[in-house]
């Protein structure tokens, strides 16, 4: 399991039954205009990825999905949510990637 720390005043552990729960609530926030920063944590434990391997290419995908799903536009918009503040940047210690995102409410895009 990874530890997901979508920060506005949450952090949540990733499981995949409710990560989609969890992206909805953090895209709320960010509808409503929030910064976002989010940390993705490996548990205690876990074996760091080498670069290039099968693992972290799947950690790689699996932050781009999260950033595709966290900043998508709503059905009724061609605008995406948000915009990222801080490129993802991988780390060497427990927190594995970090980025900051931007919600773009839709008063200030107007």
């Amino acid at each position: 399991d990874l530890h997901l720390s979508l920060r506005r005043q949450r952090q949540m552990c990733i499981r995949d039954s409710d990560l989609t729960h969890k992206i909805a609530k953090t895209r709320r926030d960010l509808e409503r205009g929030h910064k976002v920063r989010v940390v993705i944590l490996s548990k205690k434990g876990t074996r760091r990825a080498l670069p290039g391997s099968q693992e972290d290419e799947r950690r790689t995908d699996m932050v781009q999905q999260l950033l595709t799903d966290l900043c998508a536009p709503t059905p009724d918009s061609k605008q995406p949510i948000a915009r990222v503040n801080s490129d993802p940047a991988w780390k060497n210690a427990r927190s594995l990637v970090e980025f900051m995102l931007d919600g773009i409410s839709s008063s200030s895009s107007s």
